[in-house]
């Protein structure tokens, strides 16, 4: 009995494997075999003979990669320089992507986000020990034991995805990030603050409103500012 309950598990687990890899082929689009040629554009003629340096390095890398499309800008003592991009913005179209593609930041929204936090504690708007609650009390208590410095540190208790492929690559928009921070408001602390240290991306990281919720929803409390406004 046991040894066919364990067979029906594992055949269960190869068929949905081989069902998600055929899902992820069926919608999978090869970049086109004819590469294409960057998109330059130089904002100070004096770095003339860097743009042209830099644009072969565009299309160095592009070529040794796999990624649709990338863009690069620089910018020197405060002035945008050069900027230039290479590749598709819609590989089934082959439409080619220009200068003002947006992509997703990734990571980077951590350091981000960490800056507009410090520079309002530069400002005396808020203390980095205080309690989350402190400033969005409407948040649950008993979810919020956690100050601002303990949750920009991931050592705040605040879960991860529960679900990978439902919340990590979900589309949904948010109208603010107090509604975001409805995703984990009702959700235990995954343990005690300052008890242990996870990298939580529920806390700090954001994009489309959700990937930074509780710190977002933070900085929308203290700031009549737009999020992006903060970091200028």
């Amino acid at each position: 009995m046991i040894k066919k309950i364990v067979l029906g598990v594992l055949a269960t687990i190869v068929l949905v494997t081989l069902l998600l890899v055929g899902y992820i082929l069926s919608i999978k689009v090869d970049r086109p075999f004819a590469n294409a040629e960057p998109i330059s554009t130089l904002h100070n003629e004096k770095y003339q003979d860097n743009a042209l340096k830099a644009e072969q390095w565009l299309k160095s890398v592009y070529e040794k990669n796999l990624f649709p499309s990338f863009s690069v800008s620089i910018g020197i003592q405060g002035e945008l320089a050069w900027e230039g991009v290479i590749g598709f913005s819609d590989l089934s179209s082959r439409t080619l992507a220009d200068p003002n593609i947006q992509y997703r930041i990734g990571s980077v929204s951590k350091s981000m986000t960490a800056t507009a936090v410090m520079r309002i504690q530069e400002k005396q708007v808020l203390a980095i020990d205080s309690n989350f609650n402190t400033y969005v009390s409407d948040y649950p208590a008993e979810n919020s034991r956690f100050t601002i410095k303990q949750l920009l540190t991931h050592q705040g208790g605040v879960r991860h995805y529960v679900d990978e492929l439902s919340e990590n690559f979900s589309n949904r928009e948010y109208l603010s990030a107090r509604q975001a921070a409805s995703i984990v408001e009702n959700d235990a602390l995954f343990f005690l603050p300052e008890r242990a240290f996870t990298i939580v991306l529920m806390g700090i990281r954001w994009y489309r409103l959700r990937w930074n919720p509780l710190t977002r929803c933070l900085l929308e409390k203290l700031c009549t500012t737009n999020y992006l406004l903060q970091l200028e």
